[in-house]
């Protein structure tokens, strides 16, 4: 019968001696017959080691020593040993994997807590950007609005504005700009109401009523609306409307100056005003100040040139029309004829003064020349002009010292009036002749000079008020003659000189006068070369016969005005004061001015 023992326990590999001696091994028939030994085959088949265990112990008691129970017993010895240390190692596992997993666990929950901490303050923290950039939205927007609602109430509209600021409380009434946005839109609302009262009273006739809402809202809230406009018109309307009151009481009372001043105020005011009555007041008002103006001995320059305004303006009031013909006609006869005459007037006045200078001059002819345009056909008026055109050249060339020219054109003045001027046009002629004589006097063309101071005589014999002139311009004469060595006429005119401002009278020019004595004997026996010499001998005595003062002259006097005025001459004052040959002082000061005093 063959062995009942599985191949338990034989490794795979064994070689062919092993299984041999195995199979040598003969299992006893009580063995294999117990029952026992069954449940330890079907245990030891199915791997259960421990209970096989007590299996083969008891077998082994009652079959002691039997090499098929000894066989399995180290079989099932070293199959306990392997799994003893099989569950030692998979408790060693387990217990591993045990930490591991509570390691891991532990990890898992750090890593949980971790995140979830990160995932909360992540959360709070874009939470809170989000809030805090909806917050800065939400200020921008309504800052935004506000300044939208600033604006509006700027330029006065408050229904906007007000929509605006509701619009702000319902998204957040805590805003701190809504308060002074809400007192705004009500202090524009009230104004708003205040102004449309205004001009209600405005429509009613009312202005003072009106003016009266209008100053409020301006002090309240200044630069609103149109509320300067409005008071200006206002105050506009009242003042031309006092100007008007003003114009008309006083051309009641013919008080013209006021009435011109009163009208043309209202007119400055308002361009675009016309009324009949205004302009025939006003017109009447000019017509009689340029009357009373120019009828007047005290008139002005200024006078005449306020009448030549008024004149002006006169003629633009008239209407173009047949209501107003009279008042043309009057105008024209009256107030042309006048204004003429002052022109006139005021032009010979200019020209006759000793301060004149070129643009005064010149101004003097601008004057004729006016009076000539109001009467064209006036021959005398038109003769002054063509005088006044020739003096204003002449004078020019006088004060360049330009001597011939200036002469040529005073010589046709005179020869139209003898008095032009005022006399200023024979000062400057003899002057001129003077002065020219000197000029030919140095150059040694005596006879030129004897010509031209033969001229100037002529125009100091009239000049009585002035004895210099005369004594001055006989002895230059005296001198030409002497270099014509014609001492005849150098001893008659040195001796009559001497005699016209009375030496053998003056007790303090004996020195003078005992040379004039032996003079006169050499003259009486016609030795008149002697008698040259001693008067040449006097006359560098000449300075004890001025009388000096002192004068001050003003910038930019005419020399030959100055001199006349103080009785003296341009030459006698330029050698007092050593100053070289001019006509004009540039700058005023204190001259000394010799004079010959009878």
């Amino acid at each position: 019968m063959g062995s009942l023992l599985p191949n338990f326990g034989r490794p795979k590999n064994e070689d062919s001696n092993a299984t041999e001696m195995n199979a040598r091994i003969v299992i006893p028939v009580e063995l294999s017959n117990d029952p026992d030994y069954q449940v330890l085959i079907n245990l030891y088949q199915n791997g259960d080691f421990p209970k096989c265990r007590e299996v083969l112990d008891k077998l082994m008691d009652q079959y002691p020593d039997n090499p098929v129970l000894m066989k399995l017993d180290e079989d099932l010895k070293l199959k306990l040993l392997l799994r003893t240390m099989g569950d030692k190692n998979k408790k060693v596992e387990n217990r591993d994997n045990f930490k591991a997993t509570i390691n891991l666990g532990l990890i898992i929950v750090i890593a949980v807590l971790v995140v979830a901490a990160v995932f909360f303050f992540s959360f709070r923290y874009v939470d809170q950007q989000a809030a805090e950039r909806q917050a800065i939205q939400e200020a921008a927007q309504l800052n935004a609005l506000a300044n939208q609602a600033e604006q509006l109430l700027l330029v006065g509209n408050p229904q906007p504005a007000s929509s605006i600021i509701e619009n702000i409380r319902e998204v957040n009434p805590d805003f701190d700009r809504l308060p002074a946005l809400s007192a705004d839109v009500d202090l524009l609302l009230r104004m708003e109401a205040k102004y449309q009262e205004a001009l209600n009273l405005l429509s009613e006739g009312d202005s003072e009523g009106a003016l009266a809402l209008f100053y409020e809202i301006q002090e309240e809230r200044p630069g609103l609306w149109d509320v300067n406009q409005q008071i200006e018109s206002i105050e506009t309307d009242h003042q031309i409307a006092i100007y008007l009151e003003e114009g008309n009481l006083a051309y009641q009372n013919e008080d013209w100056d006021l009435v011109i001043s009163s009208y043309e105020s209202a007119m400055a005011i308002d361009t675009q005003l016309v009324d009949p009555m205004i302009t025939e007041q006003l017109l009447q008002g000019y017509l009689k100040k340029i009357i009373s103006m120019l009828e007047s001995d005290s008139s002005t320059i200024e006078d005449i040139e306020a009448a030549e305004q008024y004149y002006r303006k006169a003629v633009a009031l008239i209407p173009q029309s047949k209501e107003y013909a009279n008042e043309r006609e009057n105008l024209q006869e009256v107030s042309s004829n006048l204004l003429q005459l002052k022109f006139v007037q005021t032009a010979k006045d200019m020209l006759a003064d000793s301060n004149q200078s070129i643009p005064s001059v010149k101004k003097a002819v601008s004057y004729l020349t006016k009076a000539a345009s109001i009467d064209p056909k006036n021959s005398a008026l038109q003769r002054d002009l063509i005088n006044a055109e020739y003096y204003q050249v002449a004078f020019q060339d006088f004060l360049d010292m330009n001597w011939a020219p200036a002469i040529t054109n005073l010589t046709k003045i005179i020869a139209s009036d003898q008095n032009f001027a005022g006399g200023n046009t024979s000062t400057l002629l003899y002057e001129a002749y003077s002065a020219l004589g000197n000029q030919y006097y140095s150059a040694g063309f005596y006879q030129d000079a004897l010509n031209n101071y033969e001229q100037a005589e002529l125009f100091a014999w009239d000049a009585t008020e002035n004895p210099l002139k005369l004594f001055q311009v006989q002895i230059y004469i005296g001198d030409t003659y002497g270099k014509l060595r014609d001492y005849e006429n150098a001893v008659s005119y040195y001796l009559y000189a001497f005699n016209a401002i009375g030496v053998s009278n003056n007790p303090d020019l004996a020195a003078i006068n005992e040379v004039m004595v032996q003079a006169d004997y050499w003259n009486a026996v016609g030795d008149f070369e002697s008698a040259y010499t001693a008067l040449q001998e006097a006359l560098l005595g000449i300075d004890a016969v001025y009388t000096l003062s002192e004068v001050e002259i003003g910038d930019g006097v005419c020399l030959a005005f100055f001199a006349n005025d103080n009785q003296s001459t341009i030459d006698a004052i330029l050698d007092a004061n050593s100053l070289p040959l001019n006509v004009v002082i540039n700058f005023g000061r204190d001259l000394i001015v010799p004079s010959i005093q009878n």
